[in-house]
């Protein structure tokens, strides 16, 4: 059996003011029905919402660092999908595409 994280951080893929200018929610959306469960469990549960921030890769470490959560979860609609997987394959080296 495996243990539970205690900490979760789920964050939207970053993106950029050339691909969009409105965001979409959609992922938000999402990891709304995602915090659930982790949360009634007991876990710590946040979401970090870089895509509407415009925040950078960097801001995204910076934000795993404080936070120092347990797992760190994304997901991406089909246009930022790249830079989900590149900010995964950033923070952690190593990360399959």
């Amino acid at each position: 059996m495996t243990a539970s994280p205690s900490s979760l951080l789920l964050v939207t893929a970053p993106t950029t003011r050339a691909w969009s200018s409105r965001p979409a929610s959609g992922c938000r959306s999402n990891f709304a029905y995602v915090r659930g469960p982790p949360a009634k469990a007991g876990a710590e549960v946040e979401i970090y919402d870089a895509m509407s921030l415009f925040a950078s890769h960097e801001d995204i470490r910076k934000k795993i660092e404080d936070f120092k959560p347990d797992l760190v979860g994304t997901t991406a609609i089909t246009p930022p999908s790249p830079t989900a997987a590149s900010s995964a394959h950033r923070q952690r080296p190593g990360t399959r595409r």
